[in-house]
């Protein structure tokens, strides 16, 4: 079972904006992954989507604020 950790950075100039996907094995590390990418520079937003394609968890720079979903345990 693998979590993905979808991360969307602020483009430059005209450009699209880039998005980065990386995984983990567990819920907790994936959080951990999102919560760390949340606190960087030019990220604009940051999702965990769980094994089911459901989206567990999301931040985003307007609101500042994590939010978590269902869980799959």
């Amino acid at each position: 079972m693998n979590w993905a950790v979808y991360t969307s950075w602020q483009a430059l100039d005209n450009e699209l904006p880039p998005e980065t996907r990386r995984t983990a094995s567990t819920w907790e590390a994936a959080r951990r992954m999102a919560l760390y990418d949340a606190c960087l520079a030019g990220v604009r937003y940051v999702t965990v989507q769980g094994p089911d394609d459901a989206i567990h968890g999301e931040w985003d720079r307007y609101t500042n604020r994590w939010r978590e979903y269902r869980r799959l345990y």
